[in-house]
């Protein structure tokens, strides 16, 4: 196994850097992009790695990096998305236009299927949080979710009260790691604006 040393040693100089234990030589470079630590690549073997062979290892965190901060700046612009149009269709609601379900189709999310509301908190975790948990799941079953009027709310198809409000809990308690409250409540038609007004 690689020591902690040697990753701490590579975060610090944020150059790759190589060490011999016995007759096996690590290298390891982090993977960064600005002050967040991603992660590390090692290279293990039992040569002394070259100049070359370090600078590669340097280039492949580089790319890794910038692959890693696409995928999260992807991941970020959906959920604000989703919570864009969640909360578009709480404030409008019972009418929704021709342009909110045409973006919703372009989603591939039936409108005329969001029938249940979900809203969820969990005292010792931010509501940015709570609601990017919220979004994963909404992404499974064709649903919104992100934050309205300062909760964690998600828009889903074809909810069951118990079952819905149960699997949602479950999920983020696991993910979450701390105690969860989740309270849910069906839709009548378009009207999600009253199914929140109704949750307490």
């Amino acid at each position: 196994s690689i020591p902690n040393s040697i990753v701490e040693a590579a975060k610090t100089t944020g150059r790759c850097v190589t060490i011999a234990d016995g007759e096996v030589f690590y290298s390891v470079a982090t993977i960064q992009a600005g002050d967040s630590h991603l992660g590390a690549l090692s290279l293990s073997s039992s040569r002394r790695p070259t100049l070359v062979d370090e600078r590669i290892l340097e280039r492949a965190t580089h790319i890794l990096g910038m692959l890693i901060l696409k995928e999260n700046a992807i991941a970020d612009a959906a959920e604000r998305l989703s919570g864009e149009l969640m909360t578009e269709l709480l404030v409008s609601s019972p009418s929704v236009g021709p342009t909110q379900r045409a973006r919703l189709q372009a989603r591939g999310i039936d409108l005329d299927r969001l029938d249940y509301l979900v809203v969820a908190d969990a005292p010792t975790m931010s509501t940015s949080e709570v609601s990017r948990r919220l979004h994963s799941i909404a992404m499974e079953s064709h649903g919104l979710a992100g934050e309205y009027l300062g909760r964690a709310t998600m828009l889903v198809a074809h909810g069951s009260s118990e079952d819905t409000v149960r699997t949602v809990h479950q999920r983020l308690r696991r993910v979450l790691g701390c105690s969860v409250t989740v309270i849910g409540n069906s839709v009548r038609g378009t009207d999600w604006g009253s199914a929140y007004v109704l949750i307490p």
